[in-house]
This record gives C-alpha cells, structure tokens and sequence, in this order.
C-alpha cells in the first residue's frame, strides 16, 4: 500500500497606493517630508510594520544597504510576505535621480537605496515599518552639506565672466578625457580650429556660432577637448534658454565623466533647471530705472540670462561695473495643507489537496479530496492630515479583514493602527489616541491608549503615555484588561550627538501590579559609530528587566563592524 499527494495552490492580488487623488500599485512608499534643521531633504520610507531597522551602512558611493529586522509578531499575526519592488526617490527631494528596493524574499530582509554618488544618506528609525532617510547632495544648502560632510566644486555662473567661465572649465576638463585619442594630425587641427572657434563665439555672446562648433569638435571621437566642449555646450544652451537641450548635454556628461573634477558642478546645473522647472520663479521684483538707464539694456534684463541670475550693467564712464540681482518676493505659506495616502488590496488565496491511496493487493485505489485555504484577505492603509497655522490634525488606520469560506470558517478583523492626532504649535501640545505602536519610554509594542507630549523647546520634550497592551491585532479596541501609565523625559542635543530618554512605567493586572521600572535609552550617531542601548529596572521586584548595547564602526574602507550585548 502507498500514497502519494497532489496539491493545488493559487494567490491571487490586486491592489493600488492612492496619494492625493492619484493611484499606483506598489507595497513599499515613500514621500518628501520638511527639510531638517539644516535645511537637508527629508524622506518618509514606509513598507510592512512587521519591520524595523536592524542596521544601515554605505555599501559603495551612492548605495546604502539597509539590514530590517523582524519585529516580535503579536499573537496569530502572519510573517512579512515575501516581495520584492522598487520606488523612485521624489523629484522634490532635489537630490537627482535615485531608487529604493526592498526585498523580504530571502532569509534577511534587505532595502537598498541607490543615489547620485555625490549624494549622502543618513537612515534612522521611524517607527514599526517607517524609516527616515536624510540626504545631502552638492546642490543643498551650505549648512545641510557641512552636517553631512557633502563637498562641492566650483560654480559656474552662467551669466558670469565668459573668460573665467571658460578658464575654469579648461583648467578642470583636459584631464578627464583620458589616454590620448587617435586622431590625424588633420582632424586634431580641425578640432583645435572648430574648439577656438567656439571659444570666441562664446566670448562674444554668440551662442548660434558657439553651439554649432562644439557639435562640431564633439562628431570627432574622444579626444582633449570632448569633455570640455560636452560641458560647454550644456552651458551655451542654457543662456540660449534652451533648457530641455541643456539637460540633455549634462546628463550625457555625467553619463560619460561621473567622477571627473567638473561632475559636481553639471549635477549642480542640472538640479537648479530641474528645480526651476517644478517650481516655476514667482514675478521678478523691478529695480530702481535710474540704475537701469544706465546700462542701455531694455528693462534691465539680458536675453542671454536665465531669471536669478546676476543681471550686470556696463557704466559708460568707468570699466567698472555693478550687479543688481533680481530676487522673487518670498512667497506666503499658504493654509491649510491637506494631504492624504493610502493603499487598498485585495488577495485571494485558494490551496487544494488530494491524497491517493493506493493497494499492491487489488491495485484499487482511493482518493480524499481536501480544501487547505479558501480565503479573501483585504488590507487596507489610509493616512491624512490637514495642517493650519496654528495646529496640525491628522488621522491613521491599518487593518485587514480576513475571510475564510472553507467549511466551518469565519471572519475575523486585523486592526494594526487606528488613532487620531492632534497638535498645538504654539503651546508644543501633542496627542495621539487610539491602537497605536510605540517602542520606547517603557513601551514596547502596539497599545490601546493616550499618548501626550509637551515640547518645551528644541531639547527637552515631555511625555505621558496610558493604555492596554495589545496582545494580538485580533484583539477587540480598549479591551482594559491589563492597564499601564508612565511619563518620559526626550532629551536631544544636550550632550553633542546624543539623545536620551528616561521613564518611569507602572503596569496592573485587575489590583495586582504586573511591572513597575524606571530606565533610560540611548543613541549616539557621528560620522563613524552609532551607539545605541536602553537599561530597565524593575523597582518592584529588585530587579534588571533588561539591559542591551548595540553599536556599528564604520571604517574607511567602507566595511562596517557591529556589536550587541543583552
């Protein structure tokens, strides 16, 4: 007698991301937050909240590898599902092309954040399944660049001195074309001819001649003036306006030359056009006509110059000259902002399975028929917020409703996050009320609760959390059958590169007290450790709860070390 087993198993998915009003199919996201206090751009990167940040390191320029770490499932949650997907990084980031790409398929969960190379990144936790990424390139603001530790090259004002625009493109680009070419001594002398041609027209203010002889010396092969000429035709279309042809010529640099001397400035040039195109300048404000008049140039504007850049006026009577920069008048901030996001989907499951009996005697056989799984899983994601002058609302749910329809099945309800907030600018105010997930102050997981913090000023933050743990997200909201309170302290910055949070938590079952501890958490961050660990003491029983110290060494070699003691 034998059997043998035969088996069926479908998964079918639909699904979409819905971010004010527009739709994308896609489980991991992420969207531009505020910059930070030194100006560098902020994202939001969000996947399944049964996922944390484990580590973070730069694996080469411009890719960081982002180890996640499983967070403690509740009771009867399912695992992560295995995906694998990749997102853009927003334009409005104003970091260049750039991509995310997470993958749980394997044994270790991974997202890899690909970026320029002359681009900087800094991960950080934010929260079960959210990550915040800080990102400084060469166009950020001086003092984001200077936190990050970001360099830049020398700008090339397009408007500026054609000479010196010219020398210091020179005395950069020559070397970046490489070994020598092969050209004849009569294509190297058509070259040099077309080159100084261009060098002339450009001089003059004659972008028509300047564009058609660098097209010229850039149809000859590779040879010392290729990458010169590619980086001056990206400029001369620029002052001739013609913008998509001036992206196109950075990027074929930057393509061609990405780690030559003059990349960092065309990645400059090619961010600031990007920039001005998303967000079109608002109406020039007009100087004085007295100064105007002067110049002999109609309304003080020169054809050959992009708006904000330096508008120079000639005086006659000296070999002087003056500048007058004509800014846009800073723009109101407009209230209230409203944004939403969320995601819908749906996915059907269906596992068959059959066992066939077989008898060596008779050769008669049997078969059993069976339903593993026939099921419909639909998760839903929605967030809002509406922000005004003066205070901020906003609005969060994650839940998912599973229905079995096997014989004897049911229907049951996943509720992850459901809460509301609220906070006062003015007065530092905050709340937060509902199923919410917290992993610090003595909290370590999904609670039904008040959450309420005082921002006294930018280092010390105060905070009062209550509420029921939640065993399962199959739990029922506000169940009270275990009950806990604490307050917190959040202090940043008082110490360089450290922040610290110190708690006191009690937690009771019916009379009975289940925990009552005092402790503190850590982190330090520099340029190459990152120093974590959280100490907890239980006042009544005498005794350590927990104590652990996570620490990762960065070299500059760019291999990493990591420690954790518990």
């Amino acid at each position: 007698m034998k059997s043998r087993y035969i088996g069926l198993a479908t998964a079918i998915m639909a699904g979409g991301i819905f971010h004010g009003g527009s739709a994308q199919i896609s489980p991991l996201w992420v969207r531009s937050l505020p910059p930070d206090t030194n100006g560098c751009p902020v994202l939001e990167v969000g996947f399944d909240d049964r996922l944390q940040l484990g580590q973070a390191a730069p694996a080469t320029p411009g890719r960081v590898e982002v180890t996640l770490a499983t967070v403690a499932s509740d009771t009867g949650a399912a695992p992560p599902r295995p995906v694998t997907q990749t997102v853009s990084v927003p334009a409005s980031a104003g970091v260049g092309a750039g991509s995310l790409r997470l993958d749980t398929t394997g044994d270790v969960p991974r997202l890899e954040i690909l970026l320029d190379p002359q681009v900087k990144a800094a991960v950080a936790e934010g929260g079960a399944g959210r990550l915040v990424v800080t990102l400084a390139a060469p166009t950020s603001p001086p003092s984001c660049r200077a936190a990050m530790g970001v360099q830049t090259a020398a700008v090339v004002d397009t408007g500026a001195n054609p000479v010196a625009v010219l020398d210091t493109i020179e005395a950069e680009q020559t070397a970046a074309a490489g070994a020598e070419s092969a050209l004849s001594p009569e294509e190297e002398a058509a070259v040099e001819a077309a080159y100084a041609r261009a060098r002339e027209a450009i001089i003059a203010g004659d972008n028509r001649t300047a564009i058609a002889q660098l097209t010229k010396v850039l149809s000859f092969p590779e040879n010392r003036r290729t990458p010169a000429a590619q980086e001056l035709l990206g400029l001369v279309r620029e002052r001739n306006g013609q913008f998509a042809h001036a992206k196109a010529e950075y990027r074929i640099y930057l393509e061609k030359y990405p780690d030559s001397e003059g990349a960092t400035r065309v990645r400059q040039r090619l961010a600031a056009i990007e920039t001005a195109e998303s967000a079109p300048p608002a109406p020039l404000r007009e100087p004085k006509s007295a100064v105007l008049a002067e110049g002999g140039i109609e309304n003080g504007l020169n054809p050959n110059l992009t708006p904000f850049e330096e508008v120079r006026v000639e005086r006659p009577t000296t070999a002087r000259s003056s500048a007058v920069r004509r800014r846009a008048p800073k723009k109101e901030e407009e209230f209230p902002k409203i944004e939403s996001w969320g995601s819908l989907s749906a996915t059907y499951f269906y596992n068959q399975g059959a066992t066939v009996l077989s008898e060596f005697e008779t050769g008669r056989e049997t078969k059993d028929d069976f339903v593993f799984d026939n099921s419909l899983v639909t998760a839903l994601e929605y967030e809002w917020t509406k922000e005004e002058r003066d205070r901020k609302l906003g609005f969060r749910i994650s839940a998912a409703h599973d229905a079995d329809f096997t014989s004897g099945g049911g229907q049951e309800l996943h509720l992850s996050r459901l809460y509301g907030d609220y906070e006062q600018k003015d007065t530092g105010l905050g709340l937060r009320f509902g199923r919410q997930t917290l992993y610090s102050s003595g909290v370590y997981g999904r609670f039904d609760g008040l959450r309420a913090s005082w921002t006294a000023n930018d280092k010390v933050k105060l905070n009062f959390q209550t509420g029921s743990p939640v065993d399962s997200v199959r739990d029922s909201l506000f169940k009270f059958d275990k009950v806990f309170y604490g307050v917190s302290a959040d202090l940043t910055g008082l110490l360089p590169d450290l922040d610290i949070t110190a708690y006191a938590f009690e937690q009771r079952v019916d009379s009975h007290t289940d925990r009552q501890a005092v402790g503190f958490e850590f982190s330090h961050t520099s340029k190459n450790l990152v120093l974590a660990g959280v100490f907890d003491y239980d006042t009544y029983f005498n005794e350590v709860n927990f104590a652990r110290i996570t620490t990762t060494r960065n070299f500059p070699d760019r291999s990493s070390l990591s420690l954790t003691l518990d």
